[in-house]
């Protein structure tokens, strides 16, 4: 029994332990990354526009670090577009 509590505390502590790009929890003068999905009327939600096939403006920053596709997204189709708006962390 004491095997399997030690093994159960080295779980909780290593989770609790490793944070990543996906906890959320941002520092001062951290990047931001803004994404776009798509644009459509709330009556009729069949019907779907890209972002950015409408006049928005788009960004002036080329890429990002990092993206990884999520699980949800590959399932539901979704295309996320990055905004290229350069938004930082606690900054105005």
């Amino acid at each position: 029994m004491a095997g399997l509590r030690d093994i159960l505390l080295i779980v909780v502590a290593f989770s609790v332990c490793t944070g990543d790009e996906h906890d959320h929890k941002y520092s001062a003068n951290e990047e931001v990354v803004l994404w776009m999905n798509t644009v459509g009327p709330y009556h009729n939600r069949q019907e779907t526009y890209s972002y950015f096939s409408l006049p928005f403006c788009r960004g002036n920053k080329a890429g990002i670090s990092h993206y990884h596709e999520t699980l949800g997204e590959a399932l539901q189709g979704v295309e996320l577009e990055f905004s290229g708006l350069d938004i930082q962390f606690g900054v105005r």
